[in-house]
């Protein structure tokens, strides 16, 4: 009966110190209100177009926000700020809807916007980060789309 006590006790403790947070890898917020849980957010946008449309599947814009790079620095979910600002737009659906879909900002032919699960995203420079507007294109099966990112104030 001892042994047994013992022996849950210290399962109980390794259980315990096992935790699923990651800390020090950068991670962009799911949602504007998790950016500002988090107190990374930088600025809101509203999209002069609100759905994309590619080989007949079509996407919409749930909601466009900037914030600043942040990871967990320790396993109690403490934030660590950065200095970069993320530009991320949501949608309401995987992007891999849209698989062909590519975004890229004006004048950038190379540089291409990354993606997670229902999101874009890319950095952006610190004179985009005081523009009012942002232009990014999305290249579909219908031609280019311009989108205009304005900042909300």
């Amino acid at each position: 009966m001892k042994n047994t006590l013992i022996y849950s006790a210290i399962i109980f403790l390794l259980v315990g110190c096992i935790s699923d947070v990651k800390t020090g890898i950068p991670f962009e917020s799911i949602s504007i209100e998790m950016s500002k849980k988090n107190k990374v957010v930088k600025s809101i946008y509203h999209a002069n177009v609100n759905q994309i449309t590619n080989k007949d599947k079509s996407i919409k814009i749930i909601e466009v926000w900037s914030e600043n790079s942040w990871c967990y620095k320790d396993t109690d979910r403490n934030i660590e700020k950065f200095m970069d600002v993320n530009f991320i737009i949501r949608f309401d659906k995987e992007i891999e809807e849209i698989t062909s879909l590519n975004g890229r900002r004006l004048g950038e032919k190379n540089r291409g916007l990354g993606t997670t699960n229902y999101r874009l995203f890319t950095r952006l420079t610190s004179s985009e980060q005081i523009k009012d507007t942002l232009v990014f294109f999305f290249d579909s099966d219908k031609g280019t789309i311009p989108i205009v990112f304005t900042k909300m104030k």
